[in-house]
């Protein structure tokens, strides 16, 4: 009689099996079950390494504007910001429609965002945006943000030129990131664990 593969002969009322046989089928067994784990294996280190690209990768950033340069002048009691902004390809439905502009005060003040949703549309790709505030000596740094009407928002840049970091650069981003990357791993264990393929 064949039954799971493997060949029984009776005689005299009594089954004799192969030990040949049982051997046989004990190394299939324990050639799937490592081969079992192995894929079970790749399958986690697949899946992590995509969730850590996914996490650590730098956002693609369409036709945003790009803040040239932040300078002020002083006339009388008020503070002009004059802003360069460039922004390739303006057209009625594609130009820099918002312009935030954050100003850093010491405390108790600490921040005042200036957020002007009415900016004039533009003709050309490099133009000039002008902000007047009451001229006030305590401020600490400038940055600024603007928006285009159809990709998005630009890099917050400061007075020298050089952009705020993204989130993801931060230290709180790193920790959310790291986080997350430890609680996809426990997950996938746990599912791993309770399937009986770990």
């Amino acid at each position: 009689m064949l039954l799971g593969g493997l060949h029984f002969h009776h005689s005299g009322g009594g089954e004799k099996v192969s030990s040949n046989r049982i051997g046989q089928r004990e190394a299939i067994i324990k050639r799937y079950a490592r081969s079992r784990k192995t894929r079970n294996s790749n399958y986690f280190f697949l899946a992590t390494a995509i969730l850590i690209c996914l996490l650590s990768t730098e956002p693609v950033l369409g036709d945003v504007p790009s803040i040239q340069n932040i300078r002020t002048v002083t006339e009388g009691e008020k503070v002009v910001i004059i802003v360069e902004i460039r922004h390739n390809d303006p057209s009625s439905t594609h130009y820099v429609d918002i312009v935030d502009i954050d100003i850093d005060y010491p405390p108790p003040v600490h921040a005042a965002l200036l957020r002007d949703i009415k900016v004039s549309r533009q003709t050309e790709a490099t133009f000039t945006y002008q902000r007047v505030i009451d001229a006030d000596p305590r401020y600490e740094a400038i940055a600024v943000r603007a928006r285009c009407s159809t990709h998005g928002w630009s890099e917050w840049v400061d007075m020298e030129g050089q952009p705020e970091p993204a989130f993801y650069e931060t230290p709180l981003g790193m920790a959310v990131i790291g986080g997350s990357i430890i609680a996809f791993v426990v997950v996938v264990l746990a599912v791993l664990k309770r399937s009986g393929r770990l």
